[in-house]
């Protein structure tokens, strides 16, 4: 493995580490939907400038082909799961095709929104969304508060931003781990006893996660 593979390999590793460590945290969230209903879960991942090439994650069939095949390597830990998997990729981003601010970094407001963005300099906007992004959508129809996280996010326009709650109304990703865990963790005090179940089940997280990342630290001094 050449010097190049193998750092992409550890900083692809470390990325998606990152993302999944963040997975049992959603879970542990206390749910504002009316009780009884089962959880349901949208996650969105993106990372700009770095994309993972098709070659990486398309099954080799398609259809009713896709049962026949195996996953990907990268994807293996979701065979378990191949019944209730829908794999959709190179799609065709028709927006764009009207849009008239250029190209590249444009396009990322168009992503969950659908819309052309606003152009560069229009009082308070910097090639924002031109609607509300379908995490925030479905966020609103569920009665819930989504979570946006980021590494990093990059300066503060539409060139690096992907969730909008409507028109130039951009939703900047927490980026600080204290700040996010206050969101995920806060308000949590005190001597309720729903509270302080919660609180003995988010423990329980954390205790898992501590277990995880310790694993992934002995695997990625490998890679």
């Amino acid at each position: 493995m050449t010097m190049g593979l193998r750092s992409n390999r550890r900083r692809f590793m470390q990325g998606l580490g990152a993302s999944l460590a963040g997975l049992p945290f959603l879970r542990s969230l206390p749910s504002q939907a009316a009780p009884g209903d089962h959880p349901r879960r949208l996650i969105v991942f993106f990372s700009g400038n770095e994309p993972i090439g098709k070659s990486y994650w398309k099954p080799a069939g398609d259809g009713s082909e896709f049962a026949l095949t195996s996953l990907k390597p990268m994807m293996q830990s979701l065979e378990p799961l191949r019944d209730k998997l829908t794999i959709i990729g190179e799609m065709a981003l028709k927006t764009r095709e009207k849009e008239t601010f250029g190209a590249g970094h444009v396009g990322v407001g168009h992503l969950l929104t659908g819309r052309t963005v606003s152009p560069y300099g229009s009082g308070n906007a910097e090639f924002w969304g031109g609607g509300v992004s379908v995490d925030q959508f479905i966020a609103s129809r569920l009665g819930v508060n989504a979570l946006t996280l980021g590494a990093r996010p990059g300066g503060n326009n539409g060139n690096s931003r992907i969730s909008y709650l409507g028109k130039d109304q951009p939703v900047h990703p927490i980026d600080d781990p204290l700040k996010a865990f206050d969101k995920m963790f806060g308000g949590l005090g005190g001597d309720d006893p729903e509270k302080a179940a919660l609180r003995a089940r988010k423990k329980s997280v954390l205790d898992f996660v501590a277990k995880d990342l310790e694993a992934a630290k002995a695997g990625l001094s490998s890679a």
